[in-house]
């Protein structure tokens, strides 16, 4: 009897379990294509999340393997020289300008904390771009995650490894990589602190608008977005004042440590930066278009053109000297007096801006472009991903969370429309365009995963999503833009880079290839001037600065250039005078003391000598300069201080023949 109730116990576990197997098989032969996707993405999401970073790691390194090869590495160009320069300023100890900052200043202070500490390394430093670049892929993945779901999140990380561009300006020496990386942590700390609404928390996201702000000032419009969104969280207006002005406060604080800088270095109350004028009058005047563009006013495109020559015009116009706050303020009144008087005009400029901002062309403004980076680094000719493939998805996804709407997609609407704005204000271009492009991404990965949901289960929506597409796909390809770049730009890049590499035969040839595309181009005369001097052929640069001088009477580094022909003609008078111009337009230049010095050393002027190296010094630490100074003490007679010059530079070059010759010779 126990026993045969055991086996109908038995029997029936037994049907019980078939039937169990029959209902799970029959679940999942009903769960929708969506549904396994998300399944085999939530198991496994940690190893393919290590699996994409992996791979953006080793794309990485070989890029950077290539690119550090090339004869193009070898030179910067010219924002990253600027760059570069006021780093290694601030590694050797200057903190505080010479005069208020001329251009943001987060990314050049962090830059010299780097060679403070491995010393003048910009091959390190493209190095950690490239890691920043992988941690702003994770930083992506996570604001996916909390936007929409663990599939979502993959999808978007896969996407951001191959957007070629990433990888393009993690190479260089600007401020892109480290203004989407605060950016990023920016909107995933806000949507943190919308979800606990906690003080602190709405003061840190304060501080990172302001850090971005001091890398990206386009983020400083998000402000009045994101207290919208503290009171649409909070519901409350008493608390919402109080958070946004805790938020406000958490902004003001890394702001006030820029405007501290301005006032110490000029005794001028500037904000963050004195260009700002300037840059807006570069985008909104008769002449301007979408993208930069020479202004008449101003000769050169470059940062040292726009630094002397909106101050000249400025002082020249108001006839008498200006700080960098009335300078700004001058041309933000002209631009402002544009826009007031031709408003259709001005309407006009806006929207085709808008185009330009969402059109697949990319502008580049910085001697170097994404496809002569190709040539350095072959691994960039795979067909990596777009804004044409990015912003049709894009646009496909954002339509479909609207319709299905959450309230965590409000922020990223909200970035976009204000980050768009502030670029649409001044004028677009390449760099400035990408810090949206990882947010479109995470719109991107949800119109994928949407349009081949609807393709694998047949769903109706796929003819309308097919329609969104096309209709996308066109209006981010349209030509607006038309073809924006001469060719002699590649070439100057080229010759640059074997000017700085002593190749001046090679250098010559990139530079007369460059001038049969552009003849009028006093950039391209200038430095073909410098290939023919260091080559020795110095009437032929003579001509070439001539040539220059009549293209652009303005042009900066010419009294420089023209200081070092002259001193290699012999003509020290005239290279003295060269030299102290130079020095006046540009004080915070070193080799500009440097040469001055070397001037005052040859005719006998030891006093004067010794001030441009010590100014030379508290610029930058640099063996040559201690040496120098060294020769001047010696020239006083002031023996200790000689031997102590020529210790200091040993210390920083131990091989540097000339120093020890020096200590061995002066102490005999």
């Amino acid at each position: 009897m126990a026993r045969s109730y055991v086996y109908k116990r038995f029997l029936n576990s037994k049907e019980a379990e078939k039937e169990n197997a029959i209902v799970e098989k029959h679940a999942n032969e009903r769960l929708t294509f969506s549904g396994k996707i998300s399944i085999f993405f939530t198991t496994y999401h940690i190893p393919i999340l290590i699996l994409i970073i992996l791979s953006g790691l080793a794309l990485r390194l070989i890029f950077l393997h290539q690119f550090s090869s090339s004869i193009i590495s070898k030179s910067l160009s010219i924002d990253e020289r600027f760059y570069d320069k006021w780093a290694i300023e601030i590694s050797n100890g200057r903190l505080i300008g010479y005069r208020a900052f001329y251009g943001l200043p987060l990314y050049p202070y962090i830059l010299g904390v780097i060679y403070s500490v491995i010393g003048h390394n910009v091959e390190a430093v493209r190095f950690v771009q490239s890691l920043l670049g992988l941690v702003n892929c994770l930083i992506v993945y996570l604001i996916g995650r909390k936007v929409s779901s663990k599939t979502v999140a993959l999808l978007c990380s896969f996407i951001f490894i191959l957007y070629g561009l990433f990888i393009f300006y993690e190479a260089l020496l600007i401020s892109v990589t480290l203004g989407i990386f605060l950016i990023l942590v920016t909107i995933l700390t806000l949507l943190s602190a919308l979800n606990r609404k906690t003080k602190i928390k709405f003061f840190m996201v304060g501080v990172l608008i302001g850090l971005s702000g001091l890398a990206v000032s386009g983020i400083f419009i998000f402000i009045p977005f994101a207290i919208y969104l503290i009171y649409r969280s909070l519901r409350n207006t008493a608390n919402t004042l109080i958070c946004s002005i805790i938020m406000v406060g958490g902004v003001m604080l890394p702001v006030s440590m820029a405007t501290l800088h301005n006032y110490l270095a000029e005794k001028d109350f500037v904000l963050v930066t004195s260009h700002s004028g300037i840059t807006f009058y570069t985008g909104n005047n008769k002449a301007a278009e979408p993208f930069l563009a020479k202004i008449p006013e101003i000769e050169g495109n470059d940062i040292q053109s726009f630094i002397n020559g909106s101050r000249n015009v400025a002082e020249k116009e108001l006839n008498k000297k200006l700080k960098s706050s009335e300078i700004s303020a001058y041309w933000m009144r002209k631009a402002v007096d544009f826009i007031a008087n031709n408003p259709a005009k001005y309407a006009n400029l806006l929207f085709r801006k808008f185009l330009f901002l969402y059109n697949k062309k990319e502008i580049y403004d910085l001697g170097i472009n994404y496809d002569l980076m190709k040539e350095a680094a072959p691994i960039l000719r795979i067909p990596f991903l777009n804004f044409a493939i990015i912003l049709p998805l894009a646009i496909l996804g954002i339509i479909s969370c609207l319709k299905n709407y959450n309230e965590r997609y409000l922020l990223l609407f909200f970035y976009l429309a204000s980050y768009s704005i502030g670029v649409i204000l001044f004028m677009v271009n390449s760099r400035y365009k990408i810090p949206i492009v990882p947010i479109f991404i995470i719109f991107t990965a949800y119109g994928l995963k949407k349009i081949l949901t609807d393709i694998r289960e047949f769903k109706r929506p796929v003819l309308l999503d097919s329609i969104i597409l096309i209709i996308a796909l066109v209006f981010v390809n349209v030509p607006w833009a038309g073809d924006i770049y001469a060719k002699s730009a590649d070439y100057k890049t080229k010759a640059i880079a074997y000017l700085e590499s002593n190749m001046f035969d090679k250098a010559i040839e990139e530079f007369k290839k460059g001038l049969v595309e552009t003849p009028g181009d006093p950039y391209i005369h200038f430095n073909l001037a410098r290939a023919y001097r260091m080559k020795g052929m110095l009437d032929e640069a003579q001509d070439e600065l001539k040539e220059t001088s009549r293209i652009a009477p303005s042009f900066p580094y010419m009294h420089n250039e023209l200081g070092t022909l002259y001193a290699a003609k012999g003509l020290l008078d005239e290279s003295t005078k060269e030299f102290l111009k130079a020095t006046e337009e540009e004080p915070g230049n070193p080799d500009y003391h440097n040469n001055l010095g070397i001037n005052h050393l040859l005719t006998g002027q030891y006093d004067s000598a010794a001030k441009e190296f010590e100014t030379c010094l508290s610029i930058q630490k640099k063996a040559d300069y201690y040496n120098f100074l060294g020769k001047a003490y010696a020239g006083m007679g002031r023996k200790e201080k000689a031997i102590e010059a020529w210790r200091e530079a040993l210390k920083l070059s131990p091989d540097f023949a000339e120093a020890k010759n020096n200590l061995d010779k002066y102490d005999r």
